[in-house]
């Protein structure tokens, strides 16, 4: 799940890309959404926003979250049950 400040993160690379490329819609064009959506990003409107768009726009963007990422499967289930059993 991508957290609020990783979104954060995420409006500062899109406001950098509109730096380097001059506008919002060449950065949406480059992102591959609409002039819309990267509006909506950059000013904060993002109940609107879907997982699944906050992911794809940063996987487009370049974005690379630092540290852990942690992700659900099965092994990682049976590996947090067997730790919680050993306390």
């Amino acid at each position: 799940m991508i957290t609020n400040i990783q979104k954060q993160e995420v409006v500062l690379l899109l406001n950098a890309e509109k730096d380097r490329l001059g506008s919002y819609a060449k950065v949406a064009k480059k992102v591959g959404v609409s002039d819309a959506t990267i509006s909506l990003l950059v000013n904060n409107n993002w109940d609107q926003i879907t997982e699944e768009m906050w992911l794809r726009v940063a996987n487009a963007i370049g974005y690379r979250p630092e540290g852990w990422q942690v992700v659900q499967t099965t092994n990682s289930s049976i590996v947090q049950s067997a730790a919680k059993r050993a306390k």
